[in-house]
């Protein structure tokens, strides 16, 4: 699972795909909660990131189901759900992240751009102080590779609104970071 996760790190995500597929297919051997709820986790991320929501949800689900503690996995939950416009789902998996009480650091990035989901969904008419504060944040969390689905949902906002030269810059910051960050974490 390591090369695995190697790969995915590299973006290399067919190769990935591939090993973690391999794992799942001799899932049975696995004795160990931790690992499979691992292995659940980094697949349903590495589809996430290709845009594969439908199957990302799946292992998701199957993460949460086995007891994931990984915080991420409600990115993908969400925004997943967001992207399929099930947006009743979004809107469930975002307020269930809020509920919880994560540990690790980085959870309070991945809770204010939960809050910044269901923004988004309400349709309200100010997120400029959400999108600073998580703005500020990505620099000390590149870890956690927010800036996919943050400037994505910033953009579909600003659309939304009618606000098409915060639109433009949101997706002008999505193509700097594809352009230039992507590959450098």
């Amino acid at each position: 699972m390591h090369k695995a996760n190697l790969y995915l790190k590299l973006k290399i995500y067919s190769r990935a795909n591939l090993i973690y597929s391999n794992l799942l297919s001799r899932k049975d051997q696995i004795q160990n909660n931790l690992v499979e709820t691992s292995l659940y986790d980094n697949i349903a991320w590495c589809l996430f990131m290709q845009e594969k929501d439908e199957q990302a949800l799946e292992y998701a689900k199957q993460a949460l189901s086995l007891g994931s503690t990984f915080p991420d996995i409600y990115i993908v939950l969400a925004f997943s759900n967001y992207r399929l416009h099930q947006f009743e789902l979004a809107r469930q998996f975002a307020i269930e992240f809020l509920e919880k009480n994560f540990e690790e650091e980085r959870a309070v990035l991945i809770g204010l751009f939960m809050k910044l989901v269901l923004a988004v969904l309400d349709q309200e008419p100010d997120i400029a102080s959400l999108a600073s504060q998580i703005t500020s944040l990505l620099p000390d969390f590149r870890a956690v590779e927010l800036e996919i689905p943050f400037y994505s949902l910033l953009t579909d906002y600003y659309k939304s609104q009618n606000d098409f030269s915060r639109a433009l810059d949101a997706q002008d910051k999505l193509v700097s970071y594809l352009k230039f960050n992507f590959n450098f974490h």
